[in-house]
Order: C-alpha cells, then sequence, then structure tokens
C-alpha cells in the first residue's frame, strides 16, 4: 500500500479543493481518510490510481509528507 500524506488547512473547503485537482487531472480516489488534526491543519492519507510519485506531482502545490 503506497498512500501520499498531504496537509490540509482546518477550513472549509480544503477537502473539496484537493479532490477537484484530482477530478480535473482524472485521477481516481481509492480511498482518503484524515490522520491527524490540529486547529490550524489536518492531514489526510490519499490512495489512487496513480504512483505516489505521480501524485507528488499533482499536488506539488501542497505540503505533503
Amino acid at each position: 500500500m503506497e498512500i501520499v500524506v498531504v496537509e490540509l488547512h482546518n477550513k472549509p473547503g480544503e477537502l473539496a479543493l484537493i479532490t477537484g485537482i484530482l477530478e480535473k487531472n482524472g485521477v481516481n480516489i481509492d480511498y482518503m481518510y484524515g490522520v491527524d488534526n490540529s486547529s490550524e491543519t489536518g492531514l489526510f492519507a490519499i490512495k489512487t490510481d496513480l504512483n505516489p510519485d505521480d501524485l507528488k506531482n499533482v499536488l506539488m502545490d501542497f505540503t505533503l509528507h
């Protein structure tokens, strides 16, 4: 199992923003779940039909872990 963990701001619309980017790039989400959150940010694990390196390229504008 190879996932990418992305850091999102803890505010409305952030999850929609990232899923919209994935949809725009034709990326199918296998699964996605929250792994940690704080008052300012949240970490989400994402598994898609892309290999992790290609997914990181699609999400390069976000903080990845």
